[in-house]
């Protein structure tokens, strides 16, 4: 086994050990050690063999931070192993295109669909993407995602596209919990890449987390505040269809919290919901997502022309009733006031959200 250093710290050559041979014979393996052993370095060089075999990791980490770490404790692996390592750690678009700062995760994404279908994204041009990838692949065996911005700036290429393409052919790629836990974003993710199931190693720190982490991934909330502007926005466009629902939807959450009804939380079916918006009779809650979809693409469309920050509030609210609809029947739907100030909001949390698992 490859290993940086001249001495190994205690329990680390056994958590290496271990790595191995669990991998060898299709086995899972739980792993508890004490801060400062240094885990992450232990078990990177458990796989490093496995990895000269045809074997891929995937690397999940809570935080974009954590998860470059792992790219940085590899490079220290390459120094005696001949470049045997190649990899890179991911991060959202949110955090790594200059266009969709101050954008939630799922806002980012609409937001991008529009500009590259607009054609108003600086950073579509394939021959600056097929330059940047080159550059990496010829240079950078080894590159966290905050590094992967800093050269896709270089070229004028869109960091999130370089970070897609380079994940395909790298056999470590580390990435933060949702990129396999939320559904949506796996099904983006993972069917590119190509992985052979029984090459596939998974890797999940801290995942004495992970029961708490599911539940927040698979849970959204949006507040009245939120709801008041993304009324606001669609009425000023003059989208009357859309903001209808809406405000009764606004005066209905208003009066409640007025009333004290919120003190202790409503809990709501699907279909109570769908009476507060008034949709049963007017159209149906798709027709309403659909129609939100289209207003939402064209807002941010004119925000992007006009050179304007692309936070939406209408997006935020579509993005929350599309995740109530995909979910339905199997969510708990909660009226309430936030813990911290007397802020009222709608707030949808699924039941089966061990099922990610």
């Amino acid at each position: 086994m490859f290993f940086p250093y001249s001495t190994w710290r205690k329990g680390q050559k056994k958590i290496a050990q271990e790595v191995c041979l669990a991998v060898i014979n299709s086995k899972c393996l739980v792993m508890e050690a004490p801060c400062g052993l240094g885990k992450t370095l232990a078990v990177l060089v458990g796989l490093t063999p496995l990895i000269s075999e045809g074997f891929r990791v995937i690397w999940l980490a809570r935080t974009h931070n954590e998860s470059d770490k792992v790219i940085e404790e590899a490079k220290l692996l390459n120094l005696q192993s001949q470049d045997l390592l190649r990899g890179l750690s991911l991060r959202g678009k949110t955090s790594s295109c200059p266009l969709l700062h101050g954008c939630d995760e799922d806002t980012a994404y609409l937001a991008c669909r529009t500009l590259r279908s607009e054609l108003l994204c600086p950073f579509l041009d394939q021959e600056n993407l097929d330059r940047c990838l080159q550059h990496i692949e010829e240079n950078l065996p080894l590159i966290s995602s905050q590094e992967v911005v800093e050269e896709a700036f270089k070229f004028k290429a869109c960091p999130h596209e370089v970070m897609r393409k380079l994940a395909i052919k790298r056999s470590i790629v580390s990435m933060t919990y949702p990129y396999l836990f939320n559904p949506h974003i796996r099904r983006a993710y993972f069917n590119s890449l190509r992985i052979r199931p029984e090459h596939l190693v998974v890797v999940i720190d801290e995942a004495h987390n992970l029961l708490n982490i599911l539940q927040e991934l698979n849970s959204k909330k949006v507040s009245l505040k939120t709801l008041c502007r993304a009324l606001e926005e669609l009425s000023i466009r003059g989208y009357e269809k859309l903001a209808s629902p809406l405000e009764n939807l606004v005066s209905e959450l208003d009066s409640m919290a007025s009333t004290g009804d919120l003190d202790f939380g409503v809990e709501l079916s699907f279909s109570s919901l769908e009476q507060l918006l008034g949709l049963s009779s007017s159209m149906s809650f798709t027709e309403y997502l659909e129609e939100l979809e289209l207003a939402v693409k064209e807002m941010l469309a004119i925000r992007a022309v006009k050179g304007l920050n692309l936070r939406c509030h209408a997006a935020s609210l579509y993005n929350f009733l599309r995740h109530l609809l995909s979910l339905r029947e199997n969510s708990i739907i909660w009226l309430h006031n936030e813990h911290h100030h007397a802020s009222p909001c709608i707030e949808v949390r699924s039941v089966t959200a061990i099922n990610a698992l």
